[in-house]
């Protein structure tokens, strides 16, 4: 039975759980793991010194295995470092700092091609590879040739979270070498470096079953065109769309499936009638135009004139008095609101 060594740059009276902890990781997690987590860092904030796996199995009534699990899993997310003995065994458990997250983390993908409230892989979910799994990856020359240009690109050593998530990419989103090196330019192109930011990226891709780089070149610069489009036609200038502005160009372009001139005729049609760039405004006529079934904009001139065929012709005659006794004229107003419709 190996006794465990347990390290920890902060040891402390009590047991201090960092909020981040609490707050990002915990309500994800599965409870046994939680358990494990919060009660190694009890030990190591009392300095044990009698610890090991089985004795934690005990401890829970778990079996070892399960508790190798939920290390692998904490190690997996970067929070702590498992070392091993020459035999594989497992000799000791070092505590990470929690990583922070940056605002940059919480953005949804810039030049995704998919909108983000929509369900993504959801049978392709990411596994926490045991330290076997990474040796075995690893020993293939073409994997750990793609791990070195990875590093190159984000200007860091890759923690073995970083490792994982790489790996899923490869193992179950079946992503090619090159897509893969191209994910990473891609986003630090973007002057993204998170591997979260890298991760929701690549999940768009592979919902829309993007494979090659040629394909992921494709979806990018249609969605780059179609905010270029938008913006000019809101006759914005000097400044990218913000986050909720690009959600509504993913919605009106994946998930309505718009080609950009029916949407740019939402655009100008919004200027025309409140007299300002709105997307709010926009997306409340394009979706009207979605719930009628409109692919084309043929469709919605069709639409247009239906409309216009259905508003009956309304005739005023001014009744005659002392003051004037001259003849009325007749006007057809639905006749002169299409004019209007067309000079605008």
């Amino acid at each position: 039975m190996n006794m465990l060594n347990l390290e920890c740059k902060n040891l402390a009276g009590f047991t201090a759980v960092p909020n981040i902890f609490i707050d990002r990781y915990m309500p994800h997690a599965n409870g046994d793991f939680v358990k494990i987590y919060l009660y190694l860092l009890k030990c190591v904030s009392s300095g044990s010194r009698d610890l090991s796996v089985c004795k934690m199995a005990d401890v829970f009534n778990y079996t070892e295995k399960d508790i190798l699990r939920a290390l692998t899993f904490w190690e997996g997310k970067g929070l702590m470092t498992l070392t091993y003995d020459s035999q594989k065994h497992l000799g000791g458990i070092r505590f990470e700092e929690v990583p922070s997250f940056s605002e940059e983390d919480s953005e949804q993908p810039a030049e995704s091609p998919q909108p983000q409230m929509e369900p993504i892989v959801e049978d392709k979910k990411k596994p926490v590879y045991s330290r076997d799994d990474l040796e075995s990856f690893l020993a293939k020359e073409d994997i750990s040739q793609l791990m070195y240009i990875i590093q190159k690109y984000l200007g860091k050593t890759l923690s073995p979270a970083d490792t994982n998530t790489i790996l899923y990419f490869y193992d179950v989103l079946s992503f090619p070498h090159d897509l893969i090196e191209y994910l990473f330019e891609y986003c630090v192109s973007k002057n993204h470096k998170s591997m979260r930011y890298i991760e929701k990226v690549a999940l768009d891709w592979a919902s829309h079953n993007i494979c090659t780089v040629a394909e992921a070149k494709e979806a990018a610069s249609l969605y780059s065109n179609s905010i270029f489009s938008v913006l000019k036609a809101f006759g914005i200038s000097g400044r990218n769309p913000g986050n909720e502005e690009k959600a509504f160009i993913v919605k009106w372009t994946n998930s309505y499936g718009f080609d950009i001139d029916i949407i740019i005729e939402a655009c100008n049609r919004t200027i025309r009638s409140i007299h300002q760039p709105s997307f709010e405004y926009a997306d409340s006529i394009l979706t009207k135009w979605k719930e009628r079934g409109i692919h084309h904009l043929t469709e919605v001139q069709s639409l247009d004139e239906e409309h216009n065929s259905k508003k009956p012709a309304v005739s005023v005659q001014k009744a005659k008095n002392n003051f004037n006794s001259f003849s009325q004229r007749t006007y057809n107003y639905a006749e002169l609101e299409k004019q209007l419709l067309n000079n605008n």
